[in-house]
């Protein structure tokens, strides 16, 4: 197999050094994480996805085959083309905890140790850790915690592979070893936490050749973004790490153009910015733009606001603050309607943006709208005339973002985006059945009472509210068809009654509905000939819905 970099065909893949991507188990994008390393692989070492992917029996992936949602591992063994790659791929990716060089494993410590001394003899071992390259270890237990006395015994274990007299260096080491241990749980009553329920799955001993966002000493780069420390919100400001995720999976560099026809209060034009790229964005509301009674300053959080005084002075909380505060690039903001294309069409020169990246108003925390007359009125002619506007349908959205894509995309562009979708709509009515009996069966279970109980407790002395998120999955034609069946009924717009039935499912998640493409790729809407999915992933949120 050979693979085109730069332009230049290159050595065999096969002959490609095989890395150990491990991923942090993120509440809210696990399901995410392979699309991202995907991107990022073909942005930063032009790695496509086919020959990405290492052979790995343990989860049933190969170039051929590439892992899903439905892994539950959070490793992979990829293949790339040296460690310099591996580190850019680290250095930008949200969802990567660190990228490394396995020296053996095995299902025992001893098998592990051998494994070690196969791959990484001593000479080997001695050219990177001697009395002047200094090293040090890190241990990790996934499943559960070892204790202080098991972390002692793994490092006397491998003891065995130093002449001793190699320097170690806790604060600044030349090499990182990581020795992990993998456990699965045996279902038993003591729960998962059981130290004895744990079996051992597996041993590593790795190299770390990349840091991630939380192995590395400096906070990761997007951080200073954050929310809670950016100068001007609004009231749909997108959550910092999926707008960044958003942007590594468009794979947006230095120099491409990428547009927002949503816009906003520029959340996500902002992290195309932070990578260089030439933004274009536009929005229908007006006020949203100059932040008229909309956006809002985080003041008293936010010490960047401190920096710079707008036109205005300190109330000036326009779009282009945040910009100004971070020292990126101003965006060019246009006051458009999305259901009227404002760009001039040329057939021959084709389209003339890399990316459109966008979060389309779903109506639920922000109104969808566009310009139209309710009624028949006059039309001043005067600047300051502002048009009247109807409800703009999300299925109407969703079309026009998809034909905009059509006109003004270059080739191989990207579209990034949100779309929201009805959680109940992934389940058949005999799965919706089997969920329901079993939330009885769990409530009516002791042991599980007991350890909500005890959670509530420990919550309420940590001065926090105990977590327990209820997703609503709404079937209306089969819990209408339950004659005399007690359900909930919440009157809706029409003025007619639709039935809810509660199932409790986390924001994590795993059932297989929620993990299988497939499932939900059916319900995208209908995409035109021109363009071609690429990649589709589901968040839980709230109240029964996904995105």
């Amino acid at each position: 197999m050979s693979s085109s970099l730069g332009g230049n065909i290159v050595e065999s893949v096969d002959s490609w050094p095989v890395y150990l991507v491990w991923f942090i188990h993120h509440n809210s994008y696990y399901n995410l994480r392979f699309h991202e390393l995907e991107a990022l692989a073909e942005l930063c070492g032009d790695v496509p996805k086919e020959s990405l992917y290492a052979v790995n029996d343990d989860m049933k992936a190969s170039p051929t085959h590439p892992p899903t949602a439905l892994v539950e591992s959070p490793w992979v063994y990829v293949r790339l083309p040296n460690d310099e790659v591996a580190k850019s791929i680290a250095e930008r990716s949200v969802l990567v905890k660190a990228i490394l060089s396995v020296w053996g494993t095995g299902k025992t410590i001893p098998e592990t140790i051998e494994d070690v001394n196969r791959r990484m003899p001593h000479e080997k071992r001695r050219a990177i850790i001697t009395d002047e390259l200094s090293f040090k270890y890190k241990l990790f237990a996934y499943g559960r915690k070892f204790t202080n006395r098991e972390r002692q015994e793994l490092m006397d274990a491998f003891g065995c592979l130093w002449d001793g007299d190699e320097k170690i260096d806790l604060d600044n080491a030349n090499t990182v070893l990581w020795l992990i241990s993998e456990y699965e749980h045996a279902a038993t009553p003591g729960g998962a936490g059981d130290r004895k329920a744990s079996k051992v799955k597996r041993h590593f001993c790795a190299r770390e050749v990349a840091a991630g966002r939380y192995e590395d000493k400096q906070e990761p780069y997007f951080a200073r973004y954050e929310l809670t420390c950016r100068p001007v919100l609004g009231p749909t400001s997108l959550d910092n790490e999926l707008a960044f995720i958003m942007a590594n999976l468009a794979k947006i560099a230095k120099g491409k153009i990428v547009y927002d026809c949503f816009v906003g209060t520029g959340g996500l034009a902002l992290t195309a910015a932070h990578f260089g790229a030439f933004v274009i964005g536009s929005d229908i509301d007006i006020r949203v733009l100059r932040g008229h009674r909309v956006a809002y300053a985080n003041e008293g959080k936010s010490p960047l606001l401190d920096k710079i005084s707008g036109d205005s002075g300190p109330k000036d909380i326009s779009i282009f603050r945040n910009f100004l505060c971070y020292g990126l690039a101003r965006p060019e903001v246009i006051h458009a309607d999305m259901a009227a294309p404002f760009w001039r069409k040329d057939a021959k020169s084709g389209g003339f943006v890399d990316v459109i990246l966008t979060d389309p108003p779903y109506g639920i925390r922000a109104g969808t709208k566009r310009v139209g007359a309710k009624t028949d009125h006059v039309i001043n002619d005067r600047m300051s005339y502002v048009p009247q506007k109807v409800r703009y349908e999300t299925d109407q959205v969703m079309e026009d973002l998809l034909q905009t894509a059509v006109d003004i995309l270059v080739d191989h562009g990207m579209l990034v985006y949100l779309l929201p979708i009805e959680l109940s709509q992934l389940f058949t009515p005999a799965e919706l059945d089997r969920m329901e009996k079993e939330q009885e069966l769990a409530g009516d279970n002791p042991a599980e009472k007991t350890r909500k109980r005890k959670r509530k407790q420990e919550a309420a002395a940590r001065g926090k509210v105990a977590a327990s998120t209820r997703v609503i999955l709404r079937d209306e034609s089969i819990m209408m068809s339950r004659a005399g069946q007690e359900s909930k009924s919440v009157a809706s717009s029409e003025g007619s009654s639709v039935q809810y039935r509660d199932v409790y499912a986390p924001e994590t998640a795993r059932d297989t509905p929620f993990l299988t493409e497939t499932n939900y790729t059916k319900l995208l809407p209908p995409c035109p000939e021109e363009l071609r999915i690429v990649n589709v992933s589901l968040q839980i949120l709230s109240a029964g819905l996904g995105r």
